[in-house]
């Protein structure tokens, strides 16, 4: 938003952005000689110090007596950078620095089981440039499922960024899921995963408030999601959410209520 007021004789002109807006300002329309430094030294394989592997299972189908099979191989990905970029990032610069085989000098070979080589590939990326190139960037959102072959999702790349503790990138995937996130996909996102962060579930249960009140009413939602652990929580915060009288909004108590304390009673029960 900008403001323009006379001083002077002058006319001063003020500008107030958000930090997203001033950080996307402050990026340069053309690379800096420091971005073509990293993009260089990204693509520079050849003095790659450490290896990530990644065991992958590869769909592939056979025929056996006129039935058709099922069959997983076994892919290793592998995905190679520099220690010494990667280490200016506090997860790994733990990980280079300890006691243990991924620490010390020499090349080191890593094998990472819980984040899929796509979405690894992402935060490498990051840890490179400081951001990521729009071209680069994920196109879904989210997903039920673990990351496709070919792409990634800002929800995978949220909780790996989480896991190897890229904070900024971590913000980053969060606004991209809160800005593009349909209402349809914003329930299954929060009782999967979003639930589990406070900000990205405060974003999450406002969204659903406002779009999907008779969804959380309704008797499927109730069945697809009643053995949640914190169904009953997030269903009273959703219920919070709709009774504040912000965009004309209000949620109906007796809609919700009633299944938030049958939820809390019937769990009371089960720890008895």
């Amino acid at each position: 938003m900008a403001m323009i007021e006379p001083r002077d004789g002058h006319y001063m002109i003020e500008v107030c952005l958000s930090n997203q807006e001033v950080t996307d300002a402050l990026r340069p329309l053309r690379p800096t000689i420091a971005d073509m430094i990293m993009e260089r030294l990204y693509n520079d394989t050849e003095h790659h110090d450490v290896t990530f592997g990644f065991y992958h299972d590869e769909a592939a189908t056979n025929h056996t007596l006129g039935m058709l099979h099922a069959m997983f191989a076994r892919k290793i990905v592998v995905i190679s950078a520099h220690k010494h970029v990667l280490r200016q990032w506090p997860y790994f610069r733990r990980m280079f620095g300890s006691e243990f085989a991924e620490g010390g000098e020499g090349e080191k070979q890593i094998q990472i089981r819980d984040v899929h080589p796509k979405t690894f590939q992402t935060l490498v990326r990051f840890m490179y440039a400081g951001y990521l190139p729009q071209d680069e960037q994920p196109k879904r959102v989210s997903d039920c499922n673990q990351a496709s072959e070919s792409e990634t999702s800002w929800e995978a790349v949220f909780l790996a960024a989480h896991r190897y503790e890229l904070e900024e990138l971590c913000q980053a995937a969060q606004r991209h899921i809160v800005a593009k996130v349909t209402p349809d996909k914003a329930i299954p996102l929060l009782f999967r995963s979003g639930y589990l962060y406070k900000d990205l579930r405060a974003a999450l249960v406002k969204l659903i408030a406002n779009t999907s009140a008779s969804v959380v009413a309704g008797k499927h939602f109730r069945e697809q999601y009643r053995d949640h652990p914190e169904f009953g929580l997030l269903l009273h915060e959703i219920y919070q959410e709709g009774r504040q009288p912000h965009e004309g909004f209000y949620m109906e108590p007796a809609a919700v209520v009633p299944d938030v304390r049958a939820n809390v009673v019937a769990r009371t029960r089960v720890r008895r």
